[in-house]
């Protein structure tokens, strides 16, 4: 249980991080303020096949364009 919670933790933060980082924001906790600032930003989960069994996690972030 303590590995899913910490693949679970790893995802949200590359997610949380890779939005950051599109907006070229520095690295800050999340808080419902940011979120409404990122809302335009989307972001997906990155599959890589050769570091699923070593549990890595990347994500990958884009903006919408008006």
């Amino acid at each position: 249980q303590d590995a899913a919670f910490s693949i679970a933790f790893c995802a949200a933060w590359a997610d949380h991080e890779t939005r950051l980082k599109c907006a070229g924001q520095a690295l800050v906790e999340w808080s419902p303020a940011l979120g409404e600032q990122l809302r335009g930003m989307r972001s997906a989960a990155v599959e890589l096949p050769a570091c699923a069994a070593a549990r890595h996690v990347a994500a990958v972030a884009w903006r919408r364009l008006p």
